[in-house]
């Protein structure tokens, strides 16, 4: 059985995102300059992702969109 877990995102901005495709990206826990965990919303839909990266603007996480198998989308 697939454990679900509900996650309300507090955070008030993106910290990346994909208009086109409906893809933003949210971090989770924000402390001492890195971002611990990120939730990725694409039409709607919520997954977790224990990811890290700074907080610092050089280092910016980014959202890409690629047609890997060429269907148009």
């Amino acid at each position: 059985m697939k454990k679900t877990i509900t996650v309300i995102i507090n955070k008030p901005y993106a910290v990346a995102g994909v208009p086109e495709a409906k893809a933003l990206l949210y971090p989770f826990k924000e402390e001492n300059g890195t971002y611990d965990g990120f939730i990725m919303e694409i039409d709607g839909k919520r997954s977790y992702f224990d990811w890290r990266n700074s907080n610092n603007l050089t280092y910016a996480p980014q959202l890409l969109l690629n047609d890997i198998n060429q269907d148009g989308w």
